[in-house]
């Protein structure tokens, strides 16, 4: 985070607590509290970077440590708005 920091490539990170609520449902909407152990993807938090490309993106992912501890890093850009 400090070397991204000093780069002036981290925009935002932080973690996400594991409470929550999903919500689903074309036409009633349904609400579900979590955490949801049985889920196979969870979300532990994002950083938001700053840089020229996606594969910049992702060479910066690639030294995530919590890879070494089996986790994954989905890399994807900030659709406009």
């Amino acid at each position: 985070f400090e070397r991204l920091a000093a780069d002036g490539k981290m925009r935002a990170a932080q973690p996400l607590f594991e409470e929550g609520k999903i919500i689903t449902g074309k036409k009633t909407r349904q609400v579900a509290d979590g955490p949801f152990a049985e889920s196979k993807e969870t979300i532990g938090g994002y950083v938001m970077l700053t840089v020229g490309t996606l594969e910049e993106a992702v060479e910066i992912a690639k030294e995530w440590p919590l890879l070494d501890c089996g986790c994954t890093a989905e890399v994807r850009p900030v659709a406009p708005e």
